[in-house]
């Protein structure tokens, strides 16, 4: 799926006037304040800003894992804060995938058998669902790896296994903590190439939040967070541009500049962190 072909798909998720505050009184923290965002359909989001200016509270919310004090967030067309309990559970399963910074992959468990574990809740045939775990596995570049323990395994192949584990199920939204945080340049190159590709190929919106200014390149958008609020929004023309000249080569030049929201142009790739 291109640049152009997702701006017409319907948002895969949406925050209206988002806040989350800790505490009470004195004490209260403003953690988010006041934040409206689209989350589109096969394309890769990512969440930038210094320690501290919401950035994972605003993932935590698009998650469904935390409540926000004030606005409305709605997933796929269905807002969420009319659901039950066991409804958000149920969403959280079946449409939602996770990629925790530090794995979370259980040591008893071989590759395959983590990546299962996600589909267990989904789908009762055994032999199905070894079968797509290992597929999964596969096409994420570890098929000799999937009998292995996590402690046999590298740390760019334990967040292959997490990635496949979050993808297995077929989620319509991905989010992301700090997939890079831990690895090398070329692991976490390789870690946001794929999930750029599970983006771009098969129309998952994809949200990071990241510190690592390596992997921006790979952004369609990038909204940097400052005390809660969301300073700007740069989109990637240059993936754009890519997009159009596919379709129409000898109409237009592939562009190497990302703009922000207003459209003006600032700078190139390696000025976006």
């Amino acid at each position: 799926m291109n640049s152009i072909a997702r701006e017409a798909v319907r948002p895969a998720a949406e925050l209206d006037d988002i806040s989350v505050i800790y505490g009470r009184g004195a004490s209260a923290v403003h953690a988010v304040r006041g934040v409206t965002l689209q989350v589109r359909s096969g394309e890769v989001l990512m969440l930038m800003g210094p320690s501290g200016s919401g950035k994972s509270t605003l993932l935590q919310v698009l998650g469904c894992l935390r409540h926000p004090n004030t606005g409305q967030v709605t997933i796929e067309g269905t807002a969420i804060a009319s659901l039950s309990e066991n409804a958000l559970s149920k969403l959280r399963c079946g449409r939602i995938g996770f990629v925790f910074q530090h794995y979370n992959l259980l040591p008893s468990l071989r590759a395959w058998e983590n990546v299962a574990f996600a589909l267990e809740l989904q789908e009762s045939n055994t032999t199905q669902v070894e079968r797509r775990s290992r597929d999964v596995l596969s096409r994420l570049g570890l098929p000799d790896r999937a009998d292995a323990f996590p402690s046999e395994l590298s740390g760019g192949e334990k967040q292959r296994v997490a990635i496949a584990r979050a993808v297995v199920g077929r989620p319509n939204l991905l989010l992301a903590d700090e997939p890079t945080a831990a690895l090398d340049s070329a692991s976490g190159n390789q870690v946001a190439r794929l999930l750029t590709e599970v983006a771009h190929e098969h129309g998952t919106a994809v949200v990071l939040v990241t510190h690592d200014n390596r992997i921006t390149g790979f952004a369609d958008r990038i909204a940097t967070l400052d005390d809660g609020k969301i300073a700007v929004i740069k989109r990637n023309i240059k993936l754009q541009g890519k997009a159009l000249q596919e379709q129409w080569p000898n109409e237009m030049e592939e562009p190497d500049h990302y703009s922000d929201r207003t459209g003006l142009r600032r700078g190139n790739a390696s000025s976006l962190g």
